[in-house]
């Protein structure tokens, strides 16, 4: 008997493959027990599965046709309620401009037309502002302390450079976010 062909059995013992009949084992058993190479061999085989046995066989679950077909519809739902939520997000913007800048151009031109038109009857018709009903005069006052403030604060701010710096920053910053949130998302 060669002692290749034991080293070879020694080695594939595990590989059910392999297996020799009962009577070829015998031999190859008393072999070992007779050839002091062949038996520390084995022994050097033991002690390596000891401190390094063969890794467990993996079981891989099959995947079914009903599976795959499930998660494609899964798939085709996730890819409509995402376009669902786009259309309505756009229907929301649209909505929002319709509303939003007619508003702004009519509060913009109220905030801008109030002060001017007041100017004006005041360097016209000084006397009509002089015998303006206690309501409207009070009104006038608050916006003259109004401008007042905003002139009084545009020129602190102009004259410290830090606080206009700082000002720029804060508004910069404000308009980023604020154009971030109105970004559409991207489609990945």
């Amino acid at each position: 008997m060669d002692c290749q062909e034991v080293k070879r059995w020694l080695a594939a013992q595990g590989d059910d493959t392999l297996a020799p009949t009962e009577s070829r084992r015998q031999e190859l058993r008393a072999h070992v027990q007779g050839c002091p190479l062949c038996r520390a061999y084995e022994q050097r085989l033991r002690r390596l599965q000891v401190v390094q046995p063969s890794p467990a066989r993996r079981v891989y679950s099959g995947i079914s046709t009903e599976r795959i077909m499930l998660a494609v519809e899964q798939e085709k739902s996730l890819t409509k309620q995402v376009e669902e939520m786009r259309t309505q997000q756009q229907i929301r913007m649209a909505r929002q401009r319709s509303i939003v800048l007619p508003t702004l151009v009519i509060l913009a031109s109220a905030l801008i037309g109030i002060p001017l038109v007041l100017l004006v009857v005041t360097m016209v018709q000084p006397d009509l502002v002089a015998n303006m009903p206690p309501e409207l005069s009070g009104l006038v006052y608050v916006l003259m302390l109004g401008v007042q403030y905003l002139h009084i604060g545009s020129t602190l701010m102009t004259k410290d450079t830090a606080l206009l710096v700082i000002g720029a920053l804060v508004l910069v910053i404000m308009m980023g976010t604020w154009l971030r949130l109105m970004w559409h998302p991207q489609q990945a």
